[in-house]
């Protein structure tokens, strides 16, 4: 969560990309490395390629600003007509083609059992939606977009007022 305030990337999604990545903390990239998000272990090189970190509170320091700016801003290296979306991720992060939907899943099964009871919001039933749906900073065209769903993808709605930083 403090990542989260500091770097602007959501925390239930850095949580689901690490636990898809590292299978749930119990990979031998994260036991040995500390890397749960598989940091440079490139199919080539997996194991031995892999990045090493002090502990996962350093891999997430580490990585987390490093996919915002190479992955979800509009001018980083990887970042692809997709917009700032898993699946734009996708394209260059994972070679399986089934990455975005796993840690969607992820994130949708981490969403089902958050106590959202203290955060100010209430939040409707689960929603999927029929087209892509922007989501945005702020109320209206004029702030930026933050992310794209796609046709078809489940999540829940937030009823109330947007925060100041836009989560």
């Amino acid at each position: 969560v403090q990542v989260q305030a500091q770097q602007g990337v959501n925390a239930v999604y850095q949580a689901a990309h690490a636990a898809w990545e590292s299978a749930w903390g119990t990979s031998s990239i994260a036991q040995e490395k500390n890397n749960i998000y598989g940091w440079t272990a490139y199919d080539s090189c997996p194991g031995s390629c892999a990045a090493t970190f002090d502990s996962f509170a350093d891999c997430v320091e580490t990585v987390i600003p490093q996919i915002r700016d190479l992955y979800l801003e509009p001018d980083g290296t990887y970042y692809t007509s997709d917009g700032p979306t898993l699946r734009g991720m996708n394209r260059n992060y994972a070679t399986d083609p089934d990455w975005a939907e796993g840690i969607a899943s992820v994130m949708n099964s981490l969403a089902d059992h958050l106590s959202l009871a203290d955060t100010g919001y209430d939040y409707d039933d689960r929603v999927e939606t029929t087209a892509d749906l922007s989501v945005r900073e702020g109320p209206g065209l004029g702030y930026s977009r933050i992310a794209v769903t796609g046709t078809g993808d489940a999540g829940y709605v937030r009823d109330g007022p947007v925060s100041a930083d836009g989560y």
